[in-house]
């Protein structure tokens, strides 16, 4: 019944009222997340930096990945030019773009939310240094991130994110992790024929 009302006013061009529809974050992370495999989360984080990086990256330049690891903190650096300045600041966390032939955009999201709970990007790109962040426990229902323009420094390394409170995630499985991390570095490197630097601290 409601949706034939519906139909009868929009086909006379009665305009109603629209609101929009509110997915719960903690519904989102949870049904985002819940068969991923724990070998895909960092690999997507490696691959996207390499794939930043590719066109100018060469045996005498390469590409270089620093993954840091604490107790409750993740920090991942790269070389690879910092945020493309065409990405605006609504779609650095945007879940889901639709180009009319597939939907990308969801798999750094997905290592995110199974990784921890509040990330931090840092974009050292010259003439567009940027900062933005997400975190999952503060605010209401919905996702929010923030952004900002930050100063250039041409010292630092181009990109930096830094993931928070994932201990409890992963604290049983650090050394499976490492083994990992260095597998993905090994097997991205020979497929892309390019050379990649793995730090482990």
């Amino acid at each position: 019944m409601h949706i034939v009302i519906l139909n009868y006013l929009y086909e006379r061009g009665i305009m109603a009222n629209y609101s929009k529809v509110i997915i719960d974050k903690n519904f989102l992370k949870r049904h985002l997340v819940e068969k991923e495999d724990i070998s895909k989360f960092l690999s997507r984080f490696i691959d996207n930096s390499i794939k930043a990086r590719q066109e100018v990256t060469t045996s005498e330049n390469p590409c270089h990945i620093n993954i840091n690891i604490f107790e409750n903190l993740i920090i991942i650096s790269d070389n690879s030019g910092g945020i493309n300045i065409n990405i605006t600041d609504k779609e650095i966390f945007r879940i889901g773009i639709n180009d009319g032939k597939r939907i990308s955009g969801l798999g750094i999201k997905k290592s995110l939310f199974k990784l921890g709970n509040k990330i931090e990007m840092l974009s050292n790109k010259k003439g567009c240094s940027r900062k933005f962040s997400l975190d999952i426990n503060i605010g209401s229902d919905e996702l929010k991130s923030q952004s900002e323009n930050i100063d250039y420094n041409p010292e630092r390394q181009c990109h930096k994110a830094m993931i928070q409170y994932f201990y409890k995630i992963l604290n049983h499985s650090f050394m499976t992790l490492t083994w990992m991390l260095k597998r993905t570095v090994l097997y991205l490197s020979q497929r892309k024929n390019k050379k990649h630097i793995f730090n482990e601290i």
